[in-house]
């Protein structure tokens, strides 16, 4: 499938001297390999950015509404996949190294 040969590129791509990128993208595109999940990340990450600049023209319902919609979309598109949205995966490491691991 095309967006599979797309990703498999994505993850071999290298972004010079900096490893912890180039790790960050290999994980990213592990977790996001899905056909499903790809095309809803497509659709969600660029909806909750515009709604994000949305809110600095103070089209405040729209803003939150974009934000809402994306954010629904690439959880959707982590269900198919079975992995954890990023953001939890965030906050479940900020709280291991803040209070230790359970």
């Amino acid at each position: 499938m095309a967006i599979k040969k797309t990703f498999s590129a994505i993850s071999d791509f290298s972004i010079g001297d900096l490893p912890q990128m180039n790790e960050f993208i290999k994980k990213w595109c592990a977790r996001h390999s899905n056909p499903y999940n790809a095309i809803l990340h497509a659709i969600g990450i660029p909806a909750s950015v515009a709604g994000v600049v949305m809110l600095f023209y103070l089209k405040f319902l729209t803003g939150i509404a974009l934000i809402l919609f994306g954010y629904a979309l690439q959880v959707a598109g982590h269900i198919f996949e079975g992995t954890q949205v990023g953001e939890v995966m965030l906050i479940k490491k900020i709280g291991e190294k803040l209070f230790g691991k359970k």
